[in-house]
């Protein structure tokens, strides 16, 4: 292997000769011509993504792994475009779905005292509150059921 074997100008030169091409073999396999082939292997010159394409069919390498050492993306845009979508769509569906959880459970808890809360939290951590304990946690979930129900009711 060759010193800079991951940059495209080494890697094809080292393809070509393990696969035992000259440059006109590689040419002729490939449709493209010997000068823009010795260009592409010195440096000089940076082939296109469908030459990167053929070229890769012509020396046997994988064109993913060509597309890759030259900078070529290895999806077509429209299909990063149909993964961006679907992912973006992934998103909403569950950023909404959250949303429908939170508003079921704001409307569940509605009915629910800040002593059942409390006494599910005490259930919850297999112990008992001190008076203390219960005056301040009522106090916070007062204030957060406040905050929260004020904050369904602007959405509205």
């Amino acid at each position: 292997m060759e010193e800079n074997e991951f940059e495209l100008d080494t890697f094809v030169r080292s393809a070509r000769k393990r696969a035992g091409l000259t440059l006109q073999a590689l040419s002729e396999r490939s449709g493209i011509s010997t000068s823009q082939i010795s260009k592409i292997e010195r440096g000089t010159s940076f082939p296109t993504r469908a030459n990167v394409i053929s070229l890769a069919k012509a020396l046997g390498v994988k064109e993913e792994s060509m597309l890759i050492i030259a900078g070529y993306p290895t999806m077509r845009i429209e299909e990063i475009f149909a993964e961006i979508r679907e992912k973006a769509e992934f998103v909403e569906k569950t950023i909404q779905e959250a949303k429908s959880m939170e508003e079921h459970l704001l409307r569940a808890v509605e009915g629910t005292t800040i002593e059942d809360w409390l006494k599910f939290w005490a259930v919850e951590r297999d112990g008992e509150l001190s008076k203390e304990q219960v005056e301040l946690l009522a106090s916070e979930i007062a204030d957060f059921y406040t905050v929260r129900k004020k904050s369904l009711i602007s959405r509205a």
